[in-house]
This record gives C-alpha cells, structure tokens and sequence, in this order.
C-alpha cells in the first residue's frame, strides 16, 4: 500500500495522498484508511501531508450521480478521519472540469480545471462561459480539377462530377482519424462546410467545388474552431473532445493567443 521506509532521503517530506474511491486506477483504497493512519501516526515528526485527493469514475450524465456522490462521500468520511488523526487540516479535492459543472456541493478546498481551461466541458448542458478557446486549422498546399468517375486517395472515394480537391497540409499522424474519409467529415472554409474525402498520414483531401469564392494556395481551413464544433468534430471522428485534442500530433504547432487579440 505505502512505503514510508526511505522518508529520511526525502529533502522536504511533503507527501500528498491518493484515496482510490471507486476508480481503481491509483490510490490507496478507502478500505486500507485505518492502516495509512497507524503509518502516518508512526512518522509524524518526519511527514507532512499537504493534500488528500481522489477522483470520480464517472461524471458526465445524471445517470452517475448516484455514484458519484456515493463517492465523495467515501472521500469525504476518509479524508476527515485522516485529517483528525493527523491534527491539522489538509488540502482536499476532487473535482475535474466536469464535476466542477454539474457538482457545486464537491468543491471542497480547490479543484482541477483541466480541458476546462480550453473551454472543452464534458458534461451537457452546456452553460453561457463553456466556449472553445481551441480551434485547428492547416493551409492548402494543392488544388486541382479532377475529373467525373475518378477517384481521390487511397480510399478511392469515386467523384460523381468533375470536382475541384484540395490537399491539407495535416493527416492522421498529426491526430485526425480516418472515420472522416468519404465525406463523414466536414472542413470550413470560406462560410462553407466542405467533405473531407481522403485522410493519409501527413495529407487531406477534400472537396471544394461548391465553394464560390476564389480558393489558393496557402489558404487556412478550419478543422474545428469557431465554425466546426470541436464536440462536433470530436463526433465525427467517433471519440470524445478531450481525446481528440490530447491526441494532437507533437509537429502541430501550438500558437497561444492573448485575449485581447483574439478576436
């Protein structure tokens, strides 16, 4: 469960602690709280606790309330009986961005904003300041006419009339997925949604006939953004926001606006 053996190496012997309540991922077990007590009780004079914390197994639909709230309050009762035997008051939290939503009463002493800070909220409904602040996008690098019955990429979506396609500068190892071949996804440009017909891996195809204005080389298409949802997107590629935007490639570069030129 805990080792506190070699706490004499440790310079500064700040410790925070895990409490696995139901996630079963880290953490001591709630079960094994009168064990960690005795040991922290043994090397007081040596360790201070800075925080307990814990984490939710599922927040994100009102079908898991009843869980979650049997959780915190495994949380809850461990954490004040940690605190008692310690004879101080600790640090205590275990809100995510989701749970920071839909759980007001489980805020305890902080909590953890994380794709929250991206404005990407997991939970429905959505409330007034849960905007994205992250969108994508990536230049053209080629147009061409392709002709009637032809096929784009290695999908060989086959074109029912003669089509003008545009090559992106982005594929599926920067992190797009290949759910969006054959026009399941869509791309924005111009004040049109445009098909994504073929995704390979440094390159997108898609189709900008429709879109009337004068497209060029190095033009910048939105993959999502103000335009595309990036819940939307997310959908398409049949994985949720945050993992979409985790799954962002280390060579797509990240460009931090500051607010007041953000618009």
């Amino acid at each position: 469960m805990l080792s506190l053996d070699q706490v004499d190496i440790i310079p500064f012997p700040n410790i925070h602690i895990k409490l696995d309540t139901g996630l079963h991922r880290l953490g001591i077990s709630v079960n094994d709280v009168p064990i960690l007590i005795n040991k922290l009780s043994a090397n007081s004079h040596r360790i201070h606790v800075k925080s307990i914390y814990s984490h939710f197994m599922g927040i994100y639909t009102s079908g898991l309330d009843d869980m979650a709230r049997h959780q915190a309050d495994l949380f809850v009762t461990s954490a004040v009986a940690i605190e008692k035997a310690l004879g101080y008051s600790v640090m205590k939290h275990l809100c995510n961005s989701g749970a920071t939503i839909r759980y007001p009463d489980f805020h305890l002493d902080m909590v953890r904003i994380g794709c929250g800070l991206y404005g990407i909220w997991p939970v429905q409904p959505k409330v007034e300041f849960q905007t994205c602040v992250a969108s994508l996008v990536a230049p053209i690098i080629r147009l061409e006419w392709v002709c009637e019955n032809d096929t784009v990429g290695y999908v060989q979506h086959r074109l029912n009339r003669s089509s003008l396609i545009g090559v992106l500068c982005i594929g599926y190892v920067d992190g797009l997925r290949r759910h969006l071949n054959n026009g399941e996804g869509r791309v924005w440009i111009y004040g049109y949604r445009v098909p994504i017909l073929s995704i390979s891996m440094d390159m997108t195809m898609i189709d900008l006939t429709d879109v009337t204005e004068q497209v060029n080389i190095n033009d910048q298409v939105e993959i999502f953004g103000e335009h595309i949802p990036l819940e939307q997107m997310a959908r398409w590629c049949q994985m949720v926001s945050h993992e979409l935007i985790a799954g962002l490639g280390q060579r797509v570069m990240r460009i931090f606006v500051a607010e007041e030129y953000a618009n």
